[in-house]
């Protein structure tokens, strides 16, 4: 069984949703990009992440990247997360599983 985190040691659970990112910031510390590999954080991986740390007592979960709007399943994640309380044992009800789907496409103006 896990054990609580004594409370203001760890709040914070910083989660890399991806890799990659649709900018080159000088400053980045992940050293994502346009190149960066196309790796990112599975559904089934997130949710017990989320969840261990509910149980451990963090009070927040921070999602980071490269751009974590680039993942194709960003709201899900925000939606499943959002709501946890420190110290649950148990998720709340959730989304199912999102469907999967390939990468998305920006376009540009006149596309």
């Amino acid at each position: 069984m896990a054990t609580a985190i004594p409370p203001g040691l760890l709040d914070r659970l910083w989660l890399y949703t991806n890799l990659h990112c649709n900018l080159r910031c000088r400053y980045c510390l992940a050293e994502s990009g346009p190149r960066a590999m196309r790796a990112r954080l599975e559904w089934p991986a997130f949710q017990a992440l989320v969840d261990q740390a509910a149980s451990l007592g963090f009070r927040q979960v921070a999602l980071t990247g490269g751009e974590p709007f680039l993942h194709p399943h960003i709201l899900e994640l925000l939606r499943s997360s959002a709501g946890r309380r420190a110290g649950d044992t148990a998720p709340p009800a959730r989304p199912a599983q999102p469907a999967e789907s390939g990468p998305r496409e920006s376009r540009g103006r006149g596309s």
